[in-house]
């Protein structure tokens, strides 16, 4: 949040101020989150000899090095994120029905038209997750050379056309 603050007047003069909250850029917003992830803490649910939990709290990602255990989640500042499961590996998860990214297409366009996301599809969702980058092509049916009948009817004509797919590969 910051302060944004509006001068009124005669003739541009601070007779009067207006002055209101306002929420921060959204990459501001998504930079402060991605450093509150890298540092999260992960919760332990260890139990000590008489089966009563521990509660420990280790620190996550970069650092997993245990926290000494404590005895309630409330002595976790409450400005920091925590979590129960590790994340699973957006490469390799086959969990909800996914493949991970083996076997997703990606994209070799070029031009003006393509965005820089789009022309990094490849390295982002192959390379990235250790997979190699397959062309294949193939021969796809698409409707051409239509016209216009009289009165309500469309005809075209099946036309062949050869085009590259890219898809991720061991």
């Amino acid at each position: 949040m910051g302060k944004i603050c509006k001068c009124h007047g005669i003739s541009g003069s601070c007779t009067t101020k207006t002055c209101w909250q306002r929420i921060a850029e959204f990459q501001t917003i998504g930079g402060h989150l991605k450093t509150a992830y890298r540092k999260a803490f992960k919760i332990d649910s260890n139990t000590d000899r008489n089966g009563n939990s521990l509660g420990r709290i280790r620190k996550g990602i970069a650092d997993s090095n245990t926290m000494p255990a404590k005895s309630s989640l409330s002595t976790m500042p409450g400005s920091r994120l925590a979590y129960a499961e590790e994340s699973p590996d957006y490469c390799k998860s086959t969990s909800l029905g996914s493949n991970g990214t083996f076997g997703r297409h990606c994209s070799r366009r070029r031009g003006d038209d393509v965005s820089p996301e789009e022309r990094k599809s490849c390295r982002k969702i192959c390379r990235q997750c250790g997979f190699r980058v397959k062309r294949q092509r193939r021969r796809v049916l698409n409707a051409c050379n239509c016209r216009f009948k009289w009165c309500c009817e469309v005809q075209c004509d099946s036309c062949a056309i050869e085009e590259l797919t890219y898809t991720c590969s061991e």
